[in-house]
C-alpha cells in the first residue's frame, strides 16, 4: 500500500486484542485507523470509554446494513480504504460487501475473499 498511495489517509479494519493478527493493515504500513488494539487504545487513553464508542462504530460499519448510518461513521472518521478480508469475516461474520459500492467505494484490490475498498 505505502508504494501506491501517498499521504496519510485513514484506513478501517477489524479491532482486535493486543498482540494478535488484528490490525496488521495499520501496523505495518503506519497508516492511521479509527481503532487499534483496544487494550493498548484504553491505556494510552486513561480509559474505556473512547476506545469502546470506536470500537462499536467499526462494528457498525461492518454488520450495519443502513447506509446512511454507516455513511455518517466513514465521514466523521474521513475513512478513504475499508478493507474486508478474512479477519473482518473472523470478528464481524458475514458481511455485505455492496453496500460499499452503494457509497462509492471502489474495490482497488480483490484476492479470493479480500477486498479493499477506496472512498
Amino acid at each position: 500500500m505505502n508504494q501506491n498511495i501517498s499521504g496519510q489517509p485513514v484506513i478501517l479494519e477489524a479491532v482486535g486484542d493486543s498482540y494478535t493478527t488484528f490490525n496488521q493493515v495499520s501496523i505495518s504500513t503506519g497508516l492511521p485507523t479509527v481503532q487499534g488494539w483496544i487494550v493498548h487504545e484504553w491505556l494510552w487513553r486513561g480509559g474505556y470509554d473512547q476506545p469502546a464508542a470506536r470500537q462499536q462504530e467499526v462494528e457498525t460499519v461492518y454488520k450495519s446494513s443502513k447506509l446512511d448510518e454507516v455513511k455518517s461513521i466513514l465521514d466523521k472518521y474521513q475513512i478513504k480504504y475499508i478493507f474486508v478480508g478474512d479477519k473482518e469475516y473472523e470478528k464481524y461474520g458475514q458481511i455485505d460487501v455492496h453496500k460499499f459500492e452503494k457509497l462509492n467505494a471502489k474495490v482497488i484490490f480483490q484476492s479470493g475473499k479480500t477486498r479493499i475498498f477506496q472512498l
